[in-house]
């Protein structure tokens, strides 16, 4: 048995007609975005002791832990400021202690010498300072996979990112890297 064309058309026109009143109707009760284009940002709890720096070009993941915070991606360097005063809502005596780059993306990574540099080496009172061991970072160390230090560093046929402190500190090759922080 066949379907008479105009029933189709039909329901397909109803069912088009009732998802825009449905989004119509979902657009007019969600709560008004901060202006995300003028440089605003916005801290939003996700659970526990996680947040989120919304707005900044790239989002900023945050983990408030007793040692201090670590952060997921840095976003822009014209935004490390706001993300810095962000940081001073969720805590505001607390340092940054790592900052884990998922990315090479400038808007990613060009805010991590900023805030590696506004931040406190958990490991810095290990070695440096005898001459038998190097010196240790004073900021928060940038983690990343090696793939990351290669791109940055102009190793692998892409242009060499500057300045120096947006590179990664910390890097690991295989395919994941294990670590415990706060907690």
């Amino acid at each position: 048995m066949r379907t008479p064309a105009s029933l189709v058309i039909t329901v397909a026109v109803a069912a088009a007609a009732t998802v825009g009143v449905g989004a119509q109707s979902r657009q007019t009760i969600r709560p008004a975005i901060p202006a995300y284009d003028e440089g605003a940002v916005e801290v939003l709890p996700l659970q526990g002791s996680l947040f989120l720096i919304a707005g900044t070009g790239a989002n900023v993941t945050v983990q408030n832990s007793d040692e201090g915070f670590l952060l997921v991606d840095s976003s822009s360097a014209e935004a490390a400021p706001k993300i810095l005063e962000a940081l001073r809502t969720i805590a505001p005596d607390k340092p940054i202690r790592l900052i884990i780059s998922t990315s090479t993306d400038e808007g990613r990574t060009s805010g991590n010498a900023v805030l590696s540099e506004s931040g406190r080496n958990i490991f810095a009172g290990v070695g440096g300072g005898n001459g038998r061991e190097p010196s240790r970072l004073e900021g928060a160390p940038i983690i990343a996979h090696e793939n990351a230090l290669l791109r940055m560093s102009g190793l692998s046929g892409e242009p060499e990112r500057l300045p120096y402190g947006v590179r990664p500190h910390d890097t690991f090759f295989g395919e994941k890297k294990s670590f415990f922080y706060g907690g």
